[in-house]
């Protein structure tokens, strides 16, 4: 039996050491981890950043207010506009999110985003972030943050 503690107890303590090592983050992204997910270990920001798609699109309103909003993004090159009534109220630009306000009052748009030129974003379905709140709390708490710090930083711009 003491064979079989050690053992399982041997898998364990690999397991949870592999799982606090770091992960390498791509060059490309690093300015994005260090700008917005520093509160998030490399590993959940990887983790969080797989589970996305690039999307690339132009000329196009991707978000009209008071539609329910279904994706998240977070733009990476590109300048979209954010504006309600046609007037513009913001031009956002590489690491800005864009429905973050939707997906953490689960109410509709309260504005319109378009791309007008060419934008490159990381796009999450929001249906599969919600369903983070239920399977890893502790990851949703981070990300609310993560949500939250950057909705606080347009309100003072």
């Amino acid at each position: 039996w003491n064979f079989i503690f050690t053992c399982v107890n041997l898998y364990h303590i690999i397991r949870i050491i592999q799982e606090r090592k770091p992960v390498k983050i791509p060059e490309e992204i690093k300015d994005i981890y260090t700008k917005l997910f520093n509160k998030m270990t490399s590993r959940e920001f990887v983790y969080f950043w797989n589970l996305g798609e690039l999307y690339i699109d132009q000329n196009k309103t991707i978000i009209k207010e008071g539609h329910k909003v279904e994706n998240l993004y977070l733009v990476l090159e590109g300048s979209p506009v954010v504006s309600r009534e046609s007037e513009e109220l913001a031009m956002l630009s590489r690491g800005n999110f864009i429905a973050e306000m939707s997906l953490v009052t689960e109410e509709p748009a309260t504005a319109d985003v378009i791309f007008n030129k060419k934008v490159k974003c990381m796009l999450w379905d929001q249906a599969q972030i919600r369903h983070l709140k239920k399977s890893n709390p502790d990851f949703w708490i981070k990300l609310h943050d993560v949500l939250s710090s950057d909705l606080i930083k347009k309100m003072k711009a």
